[in-house]
């Protein structure tokens, strides 16, 4: 009965942003149930890494949560701009948090990403690039700045239009993701391994 008021109460643009607003909750935990049973579905033997999904599961429901009250509370002049803005900033935390929403399993053959109910699959012995793209934070310490490395994401190729990107800076189990890591460049034996060898690569790819 409640809900019937408030909704009978609610202009079209209220009305609108509050419907907005649920398809919002629905979309991100409908994706993050399916990826999370994805990822629990996997076969025994086989390493499985998905980033974490809490900054996901986090913005996104505080992006439904924003467009429900403002659409509930009918917001005008300051307060529509105040929240249109943060609206913005969790769209945009969003679309970045998308790859949270990737499982990548791997095996003796080679691995599989999937995503959003897609999967794309590469055999280790395709595999003819492999490397690490990096990031650098620095600290400072009593005596002296230092700076430190670590991989951001590891990028396989087979051949100039096959790639998977697994993103690695995105949280989730540390132990998947290191084994996921290790296999990725221990695996891969037919391929050139690193960044800067991105020439002999492409004079290998070229004498084909």
């Amino acid at each position: 009965m409640g809900i019937r008021v408030i909704v009978g109460s609610l202009s079209e643009t209220s009305t609108f942003v509050v419907g907005m607003g649920a398809v919002v909750l629905v979309l991100v935990w409908g994706a993050i149930t399916v990826s999370r049973f994805v990822r629990r579905s996997a076969e025994r033997g086989v390493v499985v890494f998905q980033p974490s999904t809490t900054p996901l599961a986090m913005f996104g429901t505080l992006l439904g949560a924003i467009l429900i009250a403002s659409g509930v509370n009918n917001l005008n002049g300051e307060t529509v701009i105040g929240f249109g803005f943060l609206s913005l900033f969790c769209l945009i935390v969003l679309a970045t948090q998308l790859p949270a929403l990737m499982v990548v399993s791997a095996d003796d053959n080679g691995l599989t990403i999937s995503f959003l109910g897609r999967r794309k699959s590469m055999a280790w012995k395709d595999v003819d690039w492999v490397y690490g793209l990096q990031s650098s934070m620095s600290t400072r310490g009593r005596a002296r700045r230092t700076r430190s490395f670590f991989d951001t994401r590891v990028i396989l190729e087979a051949g100039p239009r096959r790639r998977i990107t697994i993103p690695l800076a995105m949280g989730g189990d540390a132990t998947s993701r290191d084994a996921l890591f290790k296999m990725a460049f221990e695996r891969t034996t037919n391929a050139r391994q690193g960044f800067r060898k991105a020439r002999q690569v492409a004079e290998r790819r070229a004498a084909k």
